[in-house]
């Protein structure tokens, strides 16, 4: 299936794209499929967000409380 067949919800925020990886990881080995989508200014990377699938919302964010040493909050802002 691909993304464009599912209702996709940002499930969080980042200031950078490394940390944006650590989740889609974390989440693909619970089987919870992601897709990083940036947005630029000026060509500088202004956030970076890790969209799900919505029926995965609930999931995803025990992933994150669970790991939430990993996410600093002036990095991320979960949603």
């Amino acid at each position: 299936m691909n993304k464009d067949d599912k209702h996709l919800v940002c499930v969080a925020i980042f200031r950078y794209t490394h940390r944006a990886n650590i989740l889609q990881g974390l989440l693909k080995e619970v089987g919870i499929e992601s897709w990083i989508n940036s947005s630029s200014v000026f060509r500088q990377i202004d956030s970076v967000k890790l969209m799900i699938n919505s029926e995965d919302l609930l999931k995803a964010r025990e992933i994150i409380d669970k790991n939430r040493e990993e996410f600093p909050s002036d990095e991320m802002e979960a949603l």
